[in-house]
């Protein structure tokens, strides 16, 4: 199949030979699973068109069931989330008399990394035991795959996620009024952009480091980044679901019998963690939406808060974007453009790195940045060949202090093209420094590389990693950059250090990119409808060649069902980033492109 073709959605038909009509149960099973497969949300007009030919009085009767599902109208757009009552146990030892899942959170999240240690993972990994299957049963959730009861839990469960932070979102500062600042346990991450787009001077990305390192501390790994929005976006969904009982859910065009939330669910569905705490008494808003009166500062979901508070400090907010220390540069910016230009909260430069010194309380570039980053990707240099020269164990030049500004790490964002990858090595007994992983100098390979170190650096800088290297096993301290040997106790220096880029080859990066996507768009796209962010879904004509093409590829493996509808996916940014020559990019985007669905419906 063409990469053009493969993002398609597709809708078959049940053939004559299978059953015309499903039972409630099953339906809404099939409800609850789709939800699921759909980050844990989905528009009700769009489950009305798939699935009942149009008639909501049909959706209605299958989701009025409360423990599974939660009708709500974020921004004007009524979707119904899935949602369960159903939770991990927390308790070690558990002789299996509670009515939570014996199951690992690792292994729920994806990835346990303790089950490939020699003593394994003390936790359940088996979602078919006995009790977890009784379990599933009775909440009615025994169809659903790992990922999609992950996906359920997420926005269900609140002791998976950290709580966005409520003080973070309040006040001016860079911390807002939270006291604990870095050190955090909660998200620091604007909350409304959790709900819609925003383009305010707080955070919104969730691999910042404070939002990354709280994740991490949760054990959130890194192929669920991409699902928190939506996971965040739900729990804030379920949360006033829960706030407005007795179907008093009166916003935009909403129709005043939607399902609200369980009252008992109202705490534990908090996105802040202090529901218990919130005041519960809503007023409408002039664009139809809630507006709390007794907290104003409240505005996940409240335009008229968020006009009221840009209102009144418009003038500061101002100051506050143009002295706010931007700590890392723009990937966008590089490539050729930016749409937030100056209000980005990122610093603009040619270079994917930019080294600094400290004068006064201003950050200002040091000369020869090209010369310095040189000397500083080579471990075998611990100060720079520049005059004055920037020691790099110190992090100074003379009296002053000295940083290094950089893009985002490769780790967090591998498809991006401009990233910094930062590579891991070791000293041995001759004074020469060799990368992890690398059979050099007639020493052993070690059995973890850059990479993966770079992954736990990111999750706890202060770690000790254990690894083999041969028939040796060695202890590797992230606080003290030393390895040691634990049969011998010898110990080795470890240096951490970015790939060298050099000026021309951030320039090929950039015309590559750029030629790309001129020339990256497929043939077969509908050049009018495509958008600049998010995608569009474009109908095939039945007597088009793709149309053909791609039935002819489906029939191959699903000869029972008639074709009722090819609809391809534009998406711009995902299609440019499948361009980028890279194993990793392609298998991320592989991944996204999962798009590739079958609706089974009722003719």
């Amino acid at each position: 199949m063409k990469p053009s073709s493969a993002v398609v959605k597709l809708r078959f038909g049940l053939t004559g030979g299978r059953k015309r009509r499903q039972s409630s149960d099953t339906m809404e099973t099939e409800i609850l699973k789709r939800i699921c497969a759909n980050q844990g949300a989905i528009k009700t007009e769009d489950l009305v068109c798939n699935l009942f030919s149009g008639d909501p009085t049909k959706l209605s009767e299958i989701i009025c069931n409360r423990e599974k599902f939660a009708r709500c109208c974020p921004n004007g757009q009524e979707k119904v989330v899935a949602r369960t009552h159903l939770r991990l146990c927390r308790v070690k030892d558990c002789p299996g008399t509670c009515r939570g899942l014996h199951l690992c959170k690792n292994f729920l999240f994806g990835l346990c990394e303790f089950s490939q240690l020699r003593r394994g993972c003390s936790f359940s990994h088996e979602l078919t035991s006995d009790h977890n299957q009784r379990l599933l049963r009775e909440h009615e959730l025994e169809s659903l795959s790992r990922g999609e009861l992950c996906t359920l839990l997420l926005q269900s469960d609140h002791t998976l996620l950290p709580a966005i932070c409520y003080n973070y979102n309040n006040g001016d500062g860079e911390f807002g009024r939270c006291q604990d600042g870095d050190g955090c346990r909660r998200l620091h991450i604007c909350e409304t952009y959790i709900s819609r787009e925003c383009s305010c001077w707080k955070n919104h990305d969730f691999t910042a480091p404070q939002p990354f390192k709280a994740l991490k501390a949760r054990g959130v790994p890194d192929t669920l980044f991409q699902s928190l929005k939506a996971a965040y976006a739900n729990k804030q969904a379920l949360r006033l679901a829960g706030t407005n009982r007795d179907n008093r859910v009166h916003r935009g065009n909403c129709s005043s019998g939607e399902v609200s939330a369980n009252d008992n669910n109202t705490n534990e569905s908090s996105l802040f963690g202090k529901s218990k705490k919130r005041p519960r008494r809503w007023d409408i808003g002039k664009d139809g939406n809630h507006v709390n009166r007794e907290n104003t500062h409240f505005s996940s979901d409240i335009h008229a808060a968020d006009d009221e508070a840009a209102k009144a400090n418009k003038g500061h907010n101002k100051r506050q974007r143009s002295i706010r220390d931007k700590t890392e540069i723009c990937m966008y910016f590089i490539k050729g453009h930016c749409k937030h230009e100056d209000r980005c909260y990122k610093a603009h430069d040619k270079m994917p790195y930019r080294w600094q010194v400290q004068e006064g309380v201003q950050w200002t570039p040091l000369p020869d940045n090209e010369t310095i980053e040189r000397d500083y990707c080579d471990p075998r240099n611990s100060h720079s060949s520049t005059s004055p020269a920037v020691h790099f164990d110190t992090m100074t030049c003379g009296q002053n202090k000295v940083r290094r500004l950089s893009t985002e790490n490769s780790v967090i964002e591998p498809i991006f093209i401009h990233t910094t990858e930062w590579l891991w090595y070791w000293q041995d007994e001759f004074g020469s420094w060799n990368m992890f992983a690398s059979a050099t100098s007639g020493h052993k390979a070690a059995d973890i590389n850059s990479a993966k170190l770079e992954e736990k650096f990111l999750a706890n800088d202060k770690d000790v990693v254990e690894f083999t290297a041969g028939s040796q096993s060695y202890s590797l301290s992230f606080q003290d950059k030393m390895q040691t040997n634990k049969h011998y106790g010898t110990k080795r220096l470890v240096r951490r250090r970015p790939r060298f880029v050099s000026a021309a080859d951030a320039l090929k990066k950039k015309v590559r990119s750029s030629v790309q996507t001129s020339a990256s768009i497929p043939k077969t796209w509908d050049n009018t409808q495509i958008p600049q962010t998010g995608y569009s879904r474009i109908p095939l004509q039945p007597s088009s060649e793709e149309f053909k093409e791609v039935a002819a590829l489906f029939y191959k493996t699903m000869k029972d069902c008639d074709n009722v509808n090819i609809e391809r996916i534009q998406n711009k940014a995902l299609w440019e980033a499948f361009q980028f020559p890279s194993p990793v990019s392609l298998t991320y985007i592989h991944h996204q492109r999962a798009p590739l669905t079958c609706l089974l419906t009722s003719e």
